[in-house]
């Protein structure tokens, strides 16, 4: 560990990988360590000294510690998965409001089909029940 006074004569601690305490006469605490790169930390109340939950500060991002840094490019490789899902879909549904545009066509011209072979089946059955009470 080194300790020095910077231009403002703040003291200055480098290299301090073990960690080190401050402790207000009231019992709260805060302890740091440095990392390669950034610092780790917790703050403690005194109340809550069973209750550590470090933080870690590194290239001007603040997190609790172990939870996921999404990166721009993560970002962005999710939103191109997202913007290709989203067109897929609305693809599908095109394609599922055209099949049921067709079939609703195809529907409707079985429907007029069945009625002129209905009308004609009705039409040839009273000629031959004609027929048939004519020849008696």
């Amino acid at each position: 560990m080194e300790l020095t006074l910077n231009d403002k004569n703040e003291i200055t601690l480098k290299k301090v990988f073990s960690g080190i305490g401050l402790e207000t006469s009231d019992g709260e605490f805060l302890g740091v360590c440095m990392r390669d790169t950034g610092f780790e930390f917790n703050y403690l109340t005194k109340d809550s000294k069973t209750e550590r939950n470090w933080y870690e500060a590194k290239n001007g991002v603040v997190k609790k510690l172990g939870e996921k840094t999404i990166t721009k490019e993560m970002y962005d490789e999710v939103c191109e998965k997202l913007s290709w899902a989203a067109y897929m879909t609305a693809n599908l549904l095109e394609g599922i409001d055209l099949k049921i545009h067709n079939d609703k066509d195809r529907l409707i011209q079985q429907a007029k089909d069945y009625e002129h072979f209905a009308v004609e089946n009705i039409s040839y059955s009273k000629k031959a029940e004609a027929k048939n009470i004519e020849n008696g």
